[in-house]
């Protein structure tokens, strides 16, 4: 059985809640590869950075949310 699936798009997101289904998104990924110690706090903010950038829509709140889970 799988555990979570890693999705990004709202509208995928909204099926997976109604299903009851456990997921992750990019921010979800960095930050936990933040706390695995294989991303700092620079490199999670910076890579949230060039995706808002090219037009994924993540508030500044959660870039430094996420960010802080980075060593």
């Amino acid at each position: 059985m799988i555990d979570m699936i890693i999705l990004d798009e709202k509208a995928a997101r909204d099926v997976a809640n109604e299903l009851g289904l456990k997921y992750i998104g990019f921010p979800g990924i960095l930050g936990r590869a933040g706390q695995d110690g294989l991303l700092t706090k620079s490199e999670i903010k910076k890579l949230l950075k060039i995706c808002k950038c090219k037009g994924t829509h993540y508030s500044d709140n959660l870039i430094e949310s996420i960010a802080q889970k980075g060593r």
